[in-house]
């Protein structure tokens, strides 16, 4: 492309990111993201690029690496997006980091990841830090969805808590959602596990 004289733009190199990321090559994305900076202009991250290269990390198990990522949100100042708050509480969830991943809660306000913060605090253990994540959404005025109850759901089977996981099933009921399939399924889950401890 230098060669024909043609000056990549953001656009380029995140796509070069989004190539790197892809095929595993994960200090190559780095690498480009540093030929971005060294621009005779240099060009700076967007949240797409950002994006990308958490993804990127997030895809080769480098979960720890990703969430350096998240933190050029600030340095770059960059506004978060729902697909970098996802991918960042996500991370958190695989390598149990509760406190970081309440720090990402309180930097975002999209609703699209309330489902992943509920899901990181069950793997955690923290079933009723779980339910503080759903109450404290829902007085916000977030429309928490089917998925974040499924998420907590889950987290109720985990912990084969049966009486939260009723619980929540009346809740469900009482703000007139249509439980899904994987709710159902979590439930008898918990109520079997409870049963058969």
């Amino acid at each position: 492309m230098r060669s024909k004289n043609v000056k990549p733009d953001r656009v380029v190199f995140t796509a070069l990111i989004t190539a790197c990321g892809q095929s595993g090559a994960v200090d190559r994305a780095f690498d480009v993201l540093s030929e971005m900076k060294a621009e005779a202009r240099p060009i700076e991250p967007d949240q797409i690029t950002i994006g990308a290269l958490m993804k990127a990390c997030a895809n080769a198990g480098q979960v720890d690496r990703a969430l350096d990522v998240y933190r050029m949100i600030d340095k770059y100042d960059i506004k978060g997006t729902a697909e970098v708050y996802t991918i960042s509480v996500n991370c958190c969830s695989q390598n149990g980091n509760w406190d970081f991943a309440r720090s990402i809660y309180d930097d975002m306000t999209r609703k699209d990841v309330i489902s992943a913060l509920v899901d990181v605090a069950g793997h955690a253990g923290k079933l009723d830090a779980a339910f503080d994540v759903l109450e404290e959404a829902r007085t916000k005025g977030i429309n928490v969805g089917s998925m974040s109850y499924s998420s907590l759901m889950g987290a109720c089977s985990n912990a084969k808590n049966w009486q939260k996981a009723l619980e929540l099933y009346e809740d469900v009921k009482g703000v007139k959602l249509k439980p899904t399939v994987s709710m159902m399924n979590a439930l008898v889950t918990a109520l079997c596990k409870s049963h058969f401890s």
